[in-house]
């Protein structure tokens, strides 16, 4: 399947996700806000008897099953992560990757050009990566990028999403990839493998790294959409 293809295909999931998410909210609002009129109406009025709640059919209870299903697929997930505190404590300094390692690679990629947003997917390297050799990190970049992946941030604002599209891979002597780090810089959430890193990192540490070794930063799906399906640097 060429780029252009894959990129079509992971879009075409996505939307069905999301209407998926929606058909089930339909199928479930009407008898949720029924019951929970039926709680108010109760409490309001202590000589009423507890509420008969309206019972579940199995087409209601099928359609829950499906959105919380399609829910820890797609990035409502993100949502609860939008305010979570810092941990550990600000300043904290964490160990990680825990990994022998000799050299980082930095990458840029269009997520949605897969089937999942991670930057590897059951050990393969993402379908949408603008260029699979990446960029190789100089020693005082590296030291850089540990700092600002190690050491806890305090909270910062966040968005109810997760689109990355920037990745730093940590390889060995060999070749073999012991470690990486993913991160959304406008959202500002992350994730890593293995995991164990603070909640909230250095984001302009990271992105002035990301930005020194030339990867596109821009903002919005397209602008990386665009750029990795065209495979040129702006």
């Amino acid at each position: 399947m060429d780029r252009v293809s894959a990129l079509k295909l992971g879009a075409a999931r996505r939307k069905a996700r999301f209407r998926l998410c929606l058909l089930c909210y339909a199928a479930l609002h009407g008898r949720f806000a029924q019951n929970t009129a039926l709680v108010m109406t109760c409490g309001l009025d202590s000589q009423k008897r507890p509420p008969k709640f309206a019972p579940m059919s199995f087409r209601s209870l099928t359609a829950y099953l499906a959105l919380a299903a399609t829910l820890s697929l797609c990035s409502c997930q993100y949502h609860f992560r939008r305010f979570a505190g810092a941990s550990p404590a600000p300043g904290t300094v964490i160990t990680w990757p825990g990994k022998s390692y000799s050299y980082v690679r930095g990458f840029c990629y269009d997520y949605l050009a897969d089937d999942a947003r991670s930057f590897f997917i059951n050990g393969k390297m993402h379908k949408g990566v603008l260029d699979p050799k990446g960029v190789k990190l100089d020693a005082d970049q590296v030291q850089r990028l540990v700092k600002g992946i190690t050491v806890s941030q305090p909270k910062g604002p966040r968005t109810p999403c997760y689109a990355p599209h920037h990745a730093f891979v940590f390889y060995d002597a060999q070749g073999n990839v012991v470690a990486w780090f993913e991160m959304c810089f406008g959202c500002n959430q992350q994730r890593a493998y293995p995991a164990g890193t603070p909640e909230y990192v250095d984001r302009q540490a990271l992105y002035q790294i990301a930005s020194e070794l030339g990867l596109p930063l821009g903002k919005g799906n397209k602008f990386y959409t665009d750029v990795c399906s065209k495979g040129v640097i702006p």
